[in-house]
């Protein structure tokens, strides 16, 4: 779980956003110690996600006999194993407090392209309960929204006392609460996101957090209101609201056909994200940093009139906007990004993550996937431009130990 420093130091490279080679980071200390988080001996329901290549945080939401049903995100690769643990080490050496469960079949979520933001959830469904495992359901209070305290739960990177990342390799909590319900200017009931900071009192999640539960609630009435999907380790995060993805999972667990996909705008401008025809505008962004931090602010706001203040403070956020949204303006005119269109079952074959494969394995799945890359964040401005930015821009194109904020929008790599 990651917490502000006063220096930040990151890989440029995550195996999760299509890149080859593995980050390094520091190995924790003894005198290593996380601000404004905590290790998580309480919330059993977050799981660990393993696929060949990387390895993401999930959480387990429903349970019919030995069999069960983990959330996690759709950006993450294709699962492999899913580990009920509350330290990756224990499962290293095959302690008896790490239990291994089988994945039978997964889906992400129809409206989720690799690109896209918007419904970054996948569903795993897997086998080995005992009938012991603690559950969590979705859910969310009456009145969800700014102010709404939450908790994050997961696997992922943190910081010690000298502001160095390090990997602690156990499940960690950390606090905040939601800054608004229509982060960039989607409709609302897609997404939500908040504040973070290294340096506290909001905690917030990091590379390998992705899939991540965001609790609301305690005790009994502990639920699950989202699936971490991306963050600037030390600005916010953006989680992907399961009241929007509740009928795919429904129907996923059901065995039913998954709900049609809806195409957006999100959808549209993910599709330049890749296709090389921005790409000056994404360097000069890279290299730019009120770039960054006009993306930063944007998501975060919670109207127009904020909005419209991070953009006048990056003409490069405005160059950049404006060139990924071109081709899109049928789609995206009086529409903010929403969901996008893909996804499907992918079982002990190549289930290929955006398009999708079709079948049930027999057993883990084994092949790496085609749509595992970086979950990009899609913008809406008052003025109908629109924006992605995400792991492509802010990791792969930026030299690995430089220091400064970084999003993450994947999973961790396997060490």
């Amino acid at each position: 779980m990651s917490l502000r420093a006063s220096s930040l130091l990151v890989t440029s490279v995550l195996l999760a956003c299509g890149a080859d080679g593995a980050p390094s980071f520091e190995e924790p200390t003894s005198s290593a110690s996380v601000i404004a988080g905590e290790s998580d001996a309480e919330n059993t329901a977050t799981v660990l996600v393993q696929s060949a290549f990387s390895r993401c945080s999930g959480v387990l939401v429903a349970r019919q006999g030995a069999t069960g049903f983990v959330l996690t995100a759709a950006h993450c690769k294709d699962p492999t194993r899913v580990f009920v643990t509350s330290s990756r080490q224990a499962c290293d050496e095959a302690a008896p407090s790490c239990v291994e469960l089988a994945v039978d079949r997964f889906a992400r979520n129809p409206s989720w392209i690799d690109g896209a933001r918007g419904n970054d959830v996948m569903v795993i469904q897997v086998s080995g309960l005992a009938g012991t495992e603690a559950v969590v359901p979705m859910g969310e209070p009456d009145g969800f929204g700014v102010g709404t305290p939450i908790e994050l739960s997961g696997f992922g990177l943190s910081n010690d006392a000298n502001g160095e990342l390090v990997d602690l390799g156990e499940r960690r909590r950390a606090f905040t609460e939601v800054a608004t319900v229509t982060p960039n200017g989607w409709p609302e009931g897609l997404a939500f996101a908040w504040h973070q900071s290294f340096d506290g009192p909001l905690g917030g999640g990091c590379s390998g957090d992705s899939g991540g539960p965001l609790y609301v609630g305690s005790g009994a009435d502990k639920r699950v209101a989202g699936i971490f999907s991306s963050a600037y380790c030390d600005k916010d995060g953006l989680a992907a609201r399961l009241s929007h993805s509740t009928p795919f999972v429904e129907a996923f667990i059901a065995g039913a056909p998954l709900p049609a996909p809806e195409e957006s705008c999100d959808t549209c401008i993910a599709s330049h994200l890749g296709d090389g025809s921005c790409d000056t505008q994404l360097d000069a962004c890279g290299d730019d940093q009120a770039c960054l931090d006009a993306d930063s602010c944007y998501e975060v706001c919670d109207d127009d009139t904020c909005r419209a203040e991070c953009l006048s403070a990056s003409p490069s956020y405005v160059a950049l906007a404006t060139c990924l949204e071109a081709g899109c303006d049928a789609v995206c005119s009086g529409q903010a990004p929403g969901s996008g269109g893909g996804g499907g079952y992918g079982g002990a074959g190549a289930g290929a993550g955006g398009g999708g494969g079709t079948g049930s394995g027999d057993g883990p799945v084994r092949a790496e996937g085609e749509g595992d890359g970086c979950s990009t964040s899609a913008r809406r401005a008052p003025s109908g431009l629109g924006l992605l930015l995400g792991c492509a821009l802010l990791l792969a194109r930026r030299p690995r130990g430089q220091r400064g904020p970084r999003k993450y929008s994947s999973s961790s790599a396997k060490s």
